[in-house]
Order: structure tokens, then sequence, then C-alpha cells
């Protein structure tokens, strides 16, 4: 019988997962205001609250406080999509990892 991924156990580890509206829409954030506003990234949860809950340029228009997002911060980066960054600050900021997350250059 031939080995294949599943039976291995490599499948769990190499498996999409799907990611919850929330997830979704902090890890969207991350990306975009890493490209918007380079100079006020990685984020702090509260200025990633803020970008999750803007109105503009939001569809659907979300009201997520500090938990949730914090919740699903905390998914993404057992995922490996997201990581906590402690530079040269005193709270903790967030950036993405998508690209080396999908394996994109």
């Amino acid at each position: 019988m031939e080995s294949t991924p599943a039976a291995t156990g490599t499948a769990a580890t190499q498996q999409w997962q799907p990611l919850s509206r929330n997830e979704r829409r902090v890890i969207g954030t991350l990306v975009e205001k890493a490209k918007t506003t380079p100079q006020q990234y990685p984020l702090t949860l509260n200025s990633l609250v803020t970008g999750c809950n803007q109105k503009s340029n939001r569809a659907p228009t979300m009201e997520l406080d500090e938990e949730q997002v914090d919740t699903a911060l905390e998914r993404l980066r057992q995922l490996g999509a997201c990581v906590e960054v402690n530079a040269d600050s005193r709270t903790p900021r967030y950036r993405h990892t998508m690209y080396e997350w999908l394996g994109i250059e």
C-alpha cells in the first residue's frame, strides 16, 4: 500500500483550515495597513481594532472589540499567519506573515 500524506500524519500540518469571519477581518486589516500605512506598521491591538472597525472601504462593516480581535490574533498566530513583535516598544505589535504562510515570494 502506498503511503499518502494523510497516512503519514503530514496532512494535518499542511491542510488549509478555514478562517472565521473575525480572523479574516483581522488578517485582511494587517495586510492592508502594511501596504497603506507602513510608517505605523506593525500595529498595536488598539490600532488593529480601529482598522477592523473602520467604516470606509469595508464590506461588511463590523464592530469588533479588543477581546474578539485578540482571540482572532491568537488563532492566526497558532496557524502561523501573523506574529507578535515587541521591537522598541512596551506595547506588543502585530504583523502578518501571509507571504510566508501562503508560500508566496
